[in-house]
């Protein structure tokens, strides 16, 4: 599923518009008027839930740059769509109208994380890696670099009751690790009696360590 014109929602003059006019987004007032984005549903998990986003992300207009609304309205204001097509149109589209492809957008990402933090920050992520780790981040205090993140306490010993502490000895690229509950306490756990998940390690730098969760 892919974000599409039906999912923004414009406040223009106090007035909301699932289908704004041109004519109505050139009138938009900075720090006053704005968009609402509402992600569709994604993909279901392993688990059978299916994720989505309770709350719209409010963008508001301003003539300062970047501003994401404004980038919305050029978008909207370039390549008009009204009416029924908006349910099936992407926001973010290439230059035949299609959704962008997981390979080109994850080319994308490699490219600004390998420009910011070097190559070597760049090959341990994806977006959905990313994402985890900046949510996370805040709250563990760690470097735009996402450096402190659960995958300090993959472990190959067994599970353990306490809270893992970082490994003196890490695994190697091509084995098996088990990873405690306690890392991620509100995901869903039918492995090990709910104690923790078997993975295997894709590879390990001095802090991270990129994991598969084959079952």
């Amino acid at each position: 599923m892919y974000i599409t014109r039906s999912c923004v929602v414009w406040s223009v003059g106090g007035v909301l518009l699932t289908d704004p006019s041109p004519a109505q987004l050139s009138t938009l007032r900075a720090g006053i008027d704005y968009a609402l984005v509402a992600p569709p549903r994604s993909k279901p998990d392993q688990w059978g839930e299916i994720h989505c986003c309770p709350f719209p992300v409010t963008l508001t207009y301003d003539t300062d740059e970047p501003n994401a609304a404004a980038c919305v309205r050029d978008i909207e204001l370039r390549y008009p769509c009204a009416g029924a097509a908006r349910a099936s149109t992407p926001l973010f589209a290439d230059r035949a109208g299609q959704p962008y492809s997981h390979g080109f957008l994850g080319a994308l990402l490699h490219a600004a994380l390998t420009f910011l933090y070097g190559s070597s920050v760049a090959s341990l992520y994806t977006f959905h890696s990313y994402r985890r780790q900046a949510l996370q981040a805040p709250r563990q205090g760690a470097s735009p670099a996402f450096a402190d993140t659960p995958a300090l306490a993959v472990t190959p010993t067994s599970p353990q009751p306490a809270q893992p502490a970082p490994p003196i000895d890490r695994p190697a690229a091509g084995a098996t690790a088990f990873i405690p509950r306690e890392c991620w306490p509100d995901e869903p756990c039918l492995e090990h009696n709910g104690a923790g998940w078997t993975v295997l390690v894709r590879s390990v730098t001095r802090h991270t360590a990129v994991v598969d969760f084959p079952y």
